[in-house]
């Protein structure tokens, strides 16, 4: 299990990474129909803004956990020469 445990970790976030760019794309073809619509109160429109930020806010954290995930599992640390 000590094997796949840093492989598990890298496709969760990577998983995460591509839900959250999809929904986020999701959301901006709703966003544009909101903000096109003359009659939809002011406090709705922030909200959907806001969601989007949000999700984009997760998505670079998911990017971020995904590099930093990376450069501790697979690229091997320079070991110190005895002499």
């Amino acid at each position: 299990m000590k094997t796949f445990s840093k492989y598990i970790f890298s496709f969760f976030t990577v998983l995460i990474l591509i839900l959250d760019i999809w929904f986020s794309f999701g959301l901006e073809g709703n966003l544009n129909y909101i903000n096109g619509l003359k009659n939809v109160d002011l406090i709705q429109k922030t909200v959907w803004i806001n969601y989007n930020v949000a999700i984009w806010i997760l998505a670079i954290n998911a990017v971020y956990i995904l590099v930093l995930t990376i450069n501790k599992n697979f690229v091997p640390l320079k070991k110190k020469v005895i002499e």
